[in-house]
């Protein structure tokens, strides 16, 4: 676990010696490495949820769930993803990064 309070001498515990070293860049994996751990909580829980409720069933959904392609997913199960998607979009925004809003083409999907 990292101590905020003494980010500037974690450097070397992250960065192999010789390369070049962005503060910004260690902000923003911190950063994104809270959101991913915020995700896993959220799934995790829900999981634990969904298996006390459903039992093996559950298990069963996670596994085929899991080895699907994103392509063949639901559109409600995409826009779940998408949720986390635009999370770290804000992250990316927060930290500097810019990014243009745009629109699918028609006919094609993002």
């Amino acid at each position: 676990m990292c101590d905020r309070g003494n980010r500037y001498n974690i450097k070397e515990k992250l960065v192999p010696s010789g390369e070049p070293f962005n503060f910004k860049e260690y902000e923003l994996i911190e950063a994104l490495a809270e959101l991913e751990h915020e995700q896993w909580s959220h799934w995790i829980t829900y999981q634990d949820k969904m298996m006390k409720k459903e039992g093996g069933l559950a298990l069963i959904w996670w596994r085929t769930l899991a080895t699907a392609p994103y392509w063949k997913l639901t559109e409600k199960q995409k826009e779940s993803d998408r949720e986390w998607a635009r999370k770290v979009l804000q992250v990316l925004k927060r930290h500097g990064i810019s990014v243009s809003p745009n629109k699918p083409e028609r006919g094609k999907q993002t």
